[in-house]
């Protein structure tokens, strides 16, 4: 099953059972680290994942997440770079204890740590755009969805606020100048104030983040 990043997968094994996966991770993403969230929702699922070996398995594989440990494994630049990943799928392979069933939610997304500015919250942030382009920032929410306001003041010129629930689905100008991909924005000239409502996006219960 090929992963889109950015869109969960759930999915239930038969006490032994094994899934297949692949994320393509392009020249675009691959820039950042490569984040890989296994959930448990019973039983003790184990990911091995590897660019090399299609099926990766608990004697062949460069890269192991145990649900035991932690539930997040990142593959970082440099060590895909040296192990020839960059450009090419990432191989995940799930696997359940040979006696038990197990059910997981697995998630692919590019680390945007480098490359989106966080925002934190009570702390303000000042930034540039210029015309006609994006300036991009991430609210990262967790395991939940939730409200959140956010303040936007104007030193000069005209600002529009734009938000996604993605990065790979974030919001940009078109070539006739208008804005897509978007779910809530605030258009009112000069500063302004805008309350995200988790309502309007879709339920999210791993990794949830707002790129505004």
């Amino acid at each position: 099953t090929m992963l889109q990043l950015g869109v969960p997968v759930q999915s239930v094994l038969s006490a032994g059972g094994i899934d297949y996966f692949a994320v393509s991770w392009s020249s675009a993403e691959a820039e950042e680290d490569l984040l890989i969230t296994l959930t448990e929702g019973s039983g003790v699922p184990v990911l091995y994942a590897s660019c090399q070996i299609a099926f990766p398995n608990a004697t062949a594989h460069e890269w192991v997440l145990d649900t035991r440990d932690d539930n997040l494994l990142r593959i970082n630049v440099t060590e895909s770079k040296r192990a020839g990943c960059v450009g090419r799928s990432v191989y995940l392979s799930v696997v359940s204890s040979p006696d038990t069933m197990a059910t997981y939610t697995l998630l692919a997304s590019a680390d945007l740590s480098s490359l989106v500015p966080l925002l934190v919250p009570g702390v303000q942030l000042q930034g540039t755009v210029k015309t006609g382009k994006m300036t991009y920032y991430q609210v990262r929410l967790g395991k939940s969805s939730q409200d959140v306001d956010v303040i936007l003041t104007v030193r000069t010129g005209e600002v529009d606020m734009y938000v996604s629930d993605s990065y790979e689905g974030r919001p940009v100008v078109a070539e006739d100048g208008t804005v897509k991909n978007f779910t809530q924005s605030s258009d009112q000239t000069g500063s302004d104030r805008l309350l995200i409502k988790h309502s309007h996006f879709a339920t999210c219960t791993v990794d949830c983040y707002y790129i505004i």
